[in-house]
Protein backbone atom coordinates (compact mmCIF):
# COMPACT_ATOMS: atom_id res chain seq x y z
CA UNK A 1 0.00 0.00 0.00
CA UNK A 2 0.85 3.73 -0.48
CA UNK A 3 1.59 5.88 2.80
CA UNK A 4 2.65 9.16 1.49
CA UNK A 5 5.66 9.34 -1.20
CA UNK A 6 7.03 5.90 0.78
CA UNK A 7 5.70 2.64 -0.86
CA UNK A 8 5.19 -0.22 1.62
CA UNK A 9 3.85 -3.46 2.01
CA UNK A 10 1.05 -3.96 4.05
CA UNK A 11 2.04 -5.46 7.44
CA UNK A 12 -0.32 -8.34 8.26
CA UNK A 13 1.32 -9.61 4.60
CA UNK A 14 4.79 -9.86 6.03
CA UNK A 15 6.10 -12.39 8.14
CA UNK A 16 7.50 -11.66 11.39
CA UNK A 17 11.27 -11.79 12.16
CA UNK A 18 10.37 -14.58 14.26
CA UNK A 19 8.50 -16.50 11.84
CA UNK A 20 11.31 -15.57 9.16
CA UNK A 21 13.88 -17.63 11.69
CA UNK A 22 11.57 -20.35 12.08
CA UNK A 23 11.65 -20.74 8.78
CA UNK A 24 15.00 -20.45 7.79
CA UNK A 25 17.47 -23.92 7.34
CA UNK A 26 19.78 -22.38 10.13
CA UNK A 27 23.46 -23.41 9.45
CA UNK A 28 25.22 -23.93 12.55
CA UNK A 29 27.75 -21.21 13.05
CA UNK A 30 31.61 -22.24 12.64
CA UNK A 31 32.26 -20.38 15.90
CA UNK A 32 29.67 -19.95 18.90
CA UNK A 33 30.95 -16.59 19.03
CA UNK A 34 29.13 -15.50 15.89
CA UNK A 35 26.03 -13.55 15.90
CA UNK A 36 23.30 -14.59 13.37
CA UNK A 37 22.31 -12.11 10.97
CA UNK A 38 19.05 -12.27 9.31
CA UNK A 39 18.87 -10.93 5.85
CA UNK A 40 15.45 -10.41 4.03
CA UNK A 41 13.66 -8.73 1.01
CA UNK A 42 10.10 -8.41 0.21
CA UNK A 43 8.28 -8.78 -3.37
CA UNK A 44 4.84 -7.47 -4.53
CA UNK A 45 2.58 -7.66 -7.49
CA UNK A 46 3.49 -3.52 -8.58
CA UNK A 47 -0.37 -3.21 -8.68
CA UNK A 48 -1.11 -4.46 -5.42
CA UNK A 49 -2.97 -7.74 -7.35
CA UNK A 50 -1.99 -11.47 -6.37
CA UNK A 51 0.37 -13.55 -8.86
CA UNK A 52 -0.92 -16.80 -9.57
CA UNK A 53 0.94 -20.04 -8.68
CA UNK A 54 1.66 -21.08 -11.76
CA UNK A 55 3.51 -17.86 -12.75
CA UNK A 56 5.38 -17.89 -9.01
CA UNK A 57 6.34 -21.28 -9.91
CA UNK A 58 7.80 -21.34 -13.14
CA UNK A 59 9.30 -17.74 -11.87
CA UNK A 60 11.10 -19.90 -9.14
CA UNK A 61 12.07 -22.53 -10.84
CA UNK A 62 13.66 -20.27 -13.51
CA UNK A 63 16.11 -19.16 -11.07
CA UNK A 64 17.49 -22.38 -10.17
CA UNK A 65 15.50 -22.68 -6.55
CA UNK A 66 14.28 -26.01 -5.26
CA UNK A 67 11.24 -27.03 -3.17
CA UNK A 68 12.08 -28.40 -0.38
CA UNK A 69 11.63 -28.17 3.48
CA UNK A 70 9.28 -26.20 5.08
CA UNK A 71 7.05 -26.21 2.40
CA UNK A 72 9.38 -23.68 0.60
CA UNK A 73 11.54 -22.91 -2.48
CA UNK A 74 15.71 -22.54 -1.58
CA UNK A 75 18.98 -21.88 -2.95
CA UNK A 76 21.20 -24.70 -2.40
CA UNK A 77 24.64 -25.21 -2.37
CA UNK A 78 25.99 -28.69 -1.92
CA UNK A 79 22.48 -29.53 -0.53
CA UNK A 80 23.00 -26.79 2.44
CA UNK A 81 20.51 -23.79 1.84
CA UNK A 82 22.11 -20.47 1.05
CA UNK A 83 18.64 -18.87 1.10
CA UNK A 84 14.96 -19.28 0.92
CA UNK A 85 11.67 -17.88 -0.75
CA UNK A 86 8.11 -17.96 0.98
CA UNK A 87 4.93 -16.84 0.05
CA UNK A 88 4.14 -13.48 2.09
CA UNK A 89 0.65 -14.90 2.91
CA UNK A 90 1.46 -16.94 6.60
CA UNK A 91 2.39 -19.69 7.14
CA UNK A 92 4.32 -18.94 3.60
CA UNK A 93 4.27 -22.41 1.90
CA UNK A 94 4.70 -22.41 -1.86
CA UNK A 95 3.45 -26.07 -2.31
CA UNK A 96 3.89 -26.89 -6.19
CA UNK A 97 0.90 -29.49 -6.25
CA UNK A 98 -1.03 -26.56 -5.06
CA UNK A 99 0.15 -24.41 -8.20
CA UNK A 100 -3.31 -24.29 -9.83
CA UNK A 101 -5.70 -22.87 -6.75
CA UNK A 102 -2.84 -20.83 -4.98
CA UNK A 103 -2.12 -17.32 -5.78
CA UNK A 104 -0.01 -14.64 -3.20
CA UNK A 105 0.60 -11.05 -3.05
CA UNK A 106 4.09 -11.46 -3.11
CA UNK A 107 7.10 -13.43 -1.66
CA UNK A 108 9.88 -13.10 0.71
CA UNK A 109 13.40 -14.17 0.12
CA UNK A 110 15.41 -14.57 3.65
CA UNK A 111 18.72 -15.60 4.66
CA UNK A 112 20.30 -16.39 8.35
CA UNK A 113 24.59 -15.79 7.90
CA UNK A 114 26.49 -17.22 8.56
CA UNK A 115 26.04 -20.19 5.78
CA UNK A 116 27.82 -22.24 3.64
CA UNK A 117 28.84 -19.43 1.30
CA UNK A 118 30.84 -16.29 2.19
CA UNK A 119 28.33 -13.82 3.12
CA UNK A 120 28.88 -11.15 0.30
CA UNK A 121 28.14 -13.74 -2.32
CA UNK A 122 25.64 -15.16 -0.57
CA UNK A 123 23.75 -11.75 -0.49
CA UNK A 124 24.54 -11.22 -4.37
CA UNK A 125 23.39 -14.28 -5.11
CA UNK A 126 19.65 -13.55 -3.29
CA UNK A 127 19.56 -10.22 -4.74
CA UNK A 128 20.04 -11.06 -8.71
CA UNK A 129 17.25 -13.98 -7.44
CA UNK A 130 15.44 -11.43 -6.38
CA UNK A 131 15.91 -8.88 -9.31
CA UNK A 132 15.07 -12.11 -11.26
CA UNK A 133 11.80 -12.82 -9.50
CA UNK A 134 10.64 -9.38 -10.02
CA UNK A 135 11.09 -8.94 -13.52
CA UNK A 136 9.48 -12.29 -14.31
CA UNK A 137 6.58 -11.33 -11.58
CA UNK A 138 6.32 -8.13 -12.65
CA UNK A 139 6.94 -6.94 -8.86
CA UNK A 140 8.47 -4.56 -6.71
CA UNK A 141 11.02 -5.30 -4.35
CA UNK A 142 11.18 -4.08 -1.03
CA UNK A 143 13.48 -3.95 2.05
CA UNK A 144 13.12 -6.03 5.34
CA UNK A 145 11.05 -2.61 7.02
CA UNK A 146 8.56 -2.87 4.06
CA UNK A 147 10.22 0.21 2.12
CA UNK A 148 11.04 0.63 -1.17
CA UNK A 149 14.67 -0.99 -2.55
CA UNK A 150 16.60 1.62 -4.27
CA UNK A 151 19.95 1.16 -5.17
CA UNK A 152 20.94 3.52 -1.93
CA UNK A 153 19.17 1.08 0.26
CA UNK A 154 20.66 -1.61 -1.81
CA UNK A 155 24.50 -0.37 -0.96
CA UNK A 156 23.83 -0.02 2.57
CA UNK A 157 22.10 -3.44 2.88
CA UNK A 158 26.14 -4.38 1.55
CA UNK A 159 28.03 -2.34 3.79
CA UNK A 160 25.63 -3.79 6.94
CA UNK A 161 26.65 -6.97 5.74
CA UNK A 162 30.54 -6.67 5.23
CA UNK A 163 30.96 -4.90 8.24
CA UNK A 164 28.93 -7.96 10.06
CA UNK A 165 31.44 -10.46 7.97
CA UNK A 166 34.29 -8.35 9.55
CA UNK A 167 33.14 -8.20 12.87
CA UNK A 168 32.91 -11.99 12.92
CA UNK A 169 36.22 -12.34 10.70
CA UNK A 170 34.24 -13.99 8.15
CA UNK A 171 35.53 -12.16 4.79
Amino acid sequence: KTTGRTTCVAEDQTPSKQSITDAAVATEAPDSDVEEKIVALLLAERAGHHIDGPRVHAALRAQRLEYGDRQIYHRLVHGDVVFSVASLVKPGYLDPAQTDTFSTPGLTLFMVLPGPQQPMAAVSDMLGTARGLAKALNAQLYDARRRLFTPEAERALLVDVESWAQRNHLS
